[in-house]
């Protein structure tokens, strides 16, 4: 069995679109401070403060390499266009991913399809993770579609877990992807 564990230092990793690395203070631009300030960015997302060019380069610089990962999506023609994080559990064999595509000309183009899968290959190649969970609002359907397009499994349903960026008390769905499940879809893929 492989050893269950965090890499150190830069990774890099492609698809077809994009390349998702570690992401650095020298990443942080207005643009990515704008993409946390935009309400319809951030409606479903956790940091609905205000951001500023300071408090996105500490958060940055101090993020905990010892638990996980922040990546760049990076469009080989436009740049960052947004973010994965993956915080890592080597106890429990366990991942927690996150997404966000700041950059709204990318918003359905498939771009968290492609990114999210070459994160989970890392996850499960790489780290040796057994599980990675991820979660989102029930309202935020862009997101729920895609976790039903790529096959991950419902593995709960908090009810009024979160209040949405108008508002309003919305259940929290939590997803779950098998690294069996996962192998075993592009395996079938493969033949």
């Amino acid at each position: 069995m492989m050893e269950l564990g965090l890499t150190d230092g830069f990774i890099e990793l492609r698809s077809e679109h994009y390349v998702i690395r570690t992401l650095g203070p020298n990443d942080v631009t207005q643009r990515y401070v704008d993409w946390l300030n935009d309400p319809e960015v951030n409606r479903y997302l956790e940091t609905r403060t205000k951001q500023t060019l300071e408090s996105v380069c500490v958060y940055v610089s101090q993020r905990d390499r010892s638990r996980g990962y922040l990546f760049g999506i990076f469009a080989k023609e436009d740049g960052h266009i947004g973010n994965l994080s993956l915080m890592v559990e080597p106890l429990h064999g366990r991942g927690t991913l996150g997404v966000m595509v700041g950059e709204r000309a990318y918003w359905g183009k498939s771009v968290v399809l492609e990114t999210r899968a070459q994160v989970l290959n890392f996850a499960f190649d790489e780290l040796g993770l057994y599980k990675v969970c991820a979660g989102c609002y029930a309202a935020n359907t862009a997101a729920v579609y895609n976790f039903r397009r790529q096959n991950w499994q419902v593995d709960g349903v908090r009810k009024s877990h979160a209040i949405d960026g108008d508002g309003n008390r919305v259940d929290m769905v939590h997803f779950a992807m098998f690294r069996e499940n996962w192998k075993q879809r592009h395996d079938e893929r493969d033949n």
